[in-house]
């Protein structure tokens, strides 16, 4: 029995998908600051826990 490994780094497009921003949100987030990435080659890699940390914030920001 094979156990799922949980993501533990999103590209773009996946963040993209897995929160319901557009590419284009997210590229415009990491430029701002506001959504912590980093590269590997040419590729962005945002981490599952900066992008559940961006979410959670965002959330947050819009209740209070």
């Amino acid at each position: 029995m094979h156990t799922a490994i949980a993501k533990k780094a999103f590209s773009i497009k996946e963040a993209s998908q897995a929160s319901t921003l557009s590419p284009s949100t997210i590229r415009n987030r990491i430029a701002d600051g506001s959504l912590r990435a980093g590269r590997i080659g040419r590729r962005v890699i945002i981490r599952a826990e900066a992008l559940d940390e961006f979410i959670t914030n965002a959330a947050d920001a819009r209740v209070a």
